[in-house]
């Protein structure tokens, strides 16, 4: 059966009307999320453009796009459902005490909060629970709060180090451990916050939750993908490591500098990303399955399609329009904390801190120059304190920021 000329013309004005009112509620969005939060946003990218380990965060986005396109027949065209409302509202509420409190750790995740409110608000529970793993995916885009971040961070540089000595040590290479440094005689390694192997182990997680999620294969097998990517870094940094080490005992420390340290960098994490597909190939053996990669990881096709009763006509729903009523009130609301004034306590310099307490006699110290960039603090005191009577030694640091805003 054809469609007559008129039946035809309905339908493409139909799609145009949908384009054209989608893109303005998206436009809409995020362009009340950035006049909002402009500070938390911003931060957001900064970070992604001067950490390496959490660069790969511009690519999250476009892949959550992307799939979300493969998979439009199944959401586009939904009910908004009044619990995307809740969610919108939370994530506001979420970034909003943030800002008042100058605490900027829990921000972006308020951020991906409402995009995903906004999408259950225009599109409804059933139209999410359908592609909800590319939104839930935004997520690995916001980096940890530094207090965890320094923590992974040093455990990973010591597990790393010890491994990376065993393994030279394996090759019959003199080496002697103590803490982070790896002292082989004539050269010394610091394995730095550099070589935690944390560069590999933010995107690699993210590859691990997205080959998770497309194979094809039971719970289990989803889990043990997802979860490898910690021991594959851990394994493949600790090499590298190890390797570097034998490089600089046989031929000087340039072997752990410039474009090779970069270079071999590059090489572990496609090595990772190798033995992670490799990986899912061994597991769908284990379940008698031996199709190649391209069909137990595909991407994901439309789908059942989403489709309207006949006749009914496309609206926006109401609960989209109260995503909007509540980005608004953010705006107004992140205005309004940009406004208030910040009161700052008179104080005295700590250069009038004394030197003689009882009978505790101090000596004054000075930091570098790159733990001073590092802080950022307006003003400290670094001094070690000596107890006459029994020579018992203090040291003593106080940093003092006489604001919290920006999260310094």
């Amino acid at each position: 059966m054809s469609l007559s000329k008129h039946e035809t013309t309905e339908n493409h004005s139909g799609q145009g009307v949908i384009v054209w009112q989608e893109a303005l509620y998206w436009g809409l969005v995020i362009g009340g999320l950035i006049l909002a939060f402009w500070e938390s946003a911003s931060k957001l990218v900064h970070i992604w453009m001067n950490r390496e380990e959490y660069s790969h965060g511009f690519f999250i986005p476009l892949i959550t796009l992307y799939l979300l396109w493969l998979q439009k027949d199944q959401w586009l065209g939904g009910k908004g459902h009044w619990s995307g409302l809740l969610v919108v509202g939370g994530g506001a509420m979420l970034v909003l005490l943030t800002q008042l409190a100058n605490i900027h750790q829990l921000d972006h995740i308020g951020l991906v909060t409402i995009v995903i409110g906004a999408f259950i608000a225009r599109y409804g529970i059933r139209s999410f629970r359908k592609v909800w793993m590319p939104l839930v995916f935004l997520y690995f885009m916001i980096p940890l709060p530094f207090f965890i971040h320094q923590q992974i961070s040093l455990q990973m540089q010591l597990l790393s180090s010890k491994l990376g000595v065993g393994f030279i040590r394996i090759c019959q290479i003199p080496v002697f451990l103590e803490g982070n440094v790896i002292d082989l005689g004539v050269y010394q390694l610091q394995v730095a916050e550099a070589c935690n192997g944390l560069r590999y182990l933010f995107p690699l997680f993210s590859l691990s939750f997205l080959f998770a999620y497309l194979y094809w294969g039971p719970i289990w097998q989803r889990w043990i993908i997802f979860l490898s990517a910690l021991p594959w870094t851990i394994l493949l940094n600790s090499l590298r490591i190890g390797v570097i080490g034998i490089l600089v005992n046989h031929w000087g420390i340039g072997m752990a500098e410039g474009f090779l340290h970069d270079f071999e960098g590059w090489i572990v994490f496609m090595v990772c990303v190798g033995l992670l597909l490799l990986e899912i190939k061994l597991l769908a053996r284990l379940i008698g399955n031996r199709m190649p990669l391209s069909y137990l990881i595909p991407l994901p096709s439309g789908g059942e399609k989403n489709t309207r009763p006949a006749g009914e006509p496309f609206s926006m729903p109401k609960t989209a329009y109260g995503t909007l009523a509540i980005l608004l009130l953010a705006v107004i609301g992140s205005f309004f904390l940009q406004q208030r004034q910040e009161i700052i306590p008179e104080r005295k310099s700590f250069l009038y801190f004394p030197m003689q307490i009882n009978d505790w006699q101090g000596r004054r110290n000075y930091l570098q120059e790159v733990y001073l960039n590092s802080l950022k603090a307006t003003d400290y005191l670094l001094a070690d304190y000596l107890q006459t009577s029994n020579q018992m030694a203090v040291n003593l640091f106080i940093a003092y920021y006489q604001s919290q805003h920006g999260g310094t």
